[in-house]
């Protein structure tokens, strides 16, 4: 496991309690602060603005559980997938948990903008005949210049 994603389990521990991410962490260095500060985000949410969400936090905590399952990159794009539930009727703890789901997509939907390898402004593109890659135009040469070394093996 890279240092790296060993910073991210280590957030991931202090908000869910999980000693490790069952499908794993799975994504380039470009990305790592992306999901840094999406873990940010929903930790100080299920600290600080939400009193009855979370697994450690509020003496109701509890009623929404929140833990990840896996952070890969797929189609060019990061996938974030976690599983947020609740254990009540209430419309409120629906809403936090929908709160949750909105900051995930909106982290997912910015990875397509950023180089996978170092965070620079990009796009998806294809690389081959039927993957997508999300990089800059410095390292869509380098991999495609890597590629082409390796002709006949991919």
């Amino acid at each position: 496991m890279s240092d790296h994603s060993e910073k991210l389990m280590t957030l991931i521990s202090e908000i869910t309690g999980q000693k490790a991410v069952s499908c794993g962490i799975s994504i380039n260095k470009g990305w790592f602060p992306l999901v840094e500060c999406l873990l940010g985000d929903i930790q100080h949410s299920l600290k600080y603005h939400h009193d009855s969400i979370g697994t450690k936090y509020g003496k109701d905590a509890g009623k929404i559980e929140f833990s990840v399952g896996q952070i890969k990159e797929k189609f060019g794009g990061l996938r974030f997938y976690a599983d947020i539930g609740w254990n009540s009727d209430s419309v409120k703890d629906a809403a936090k948990a929908s709160y949750i789901s909105g900051m995930i997509a909106f982290a997912e939907s910015m990875s397509c903008r950023l180089c996978e390898q170092c965070g620079s402004p990009s796009s998806p593109q294809p690389e081959g005949s039927s993957r997508m890659v999300t990089l800059c135009e410095k390292h869509h040469e380098e991999r495609a210049k890597w590629r082409e070394s390796k002709k006949g093996i991919f």
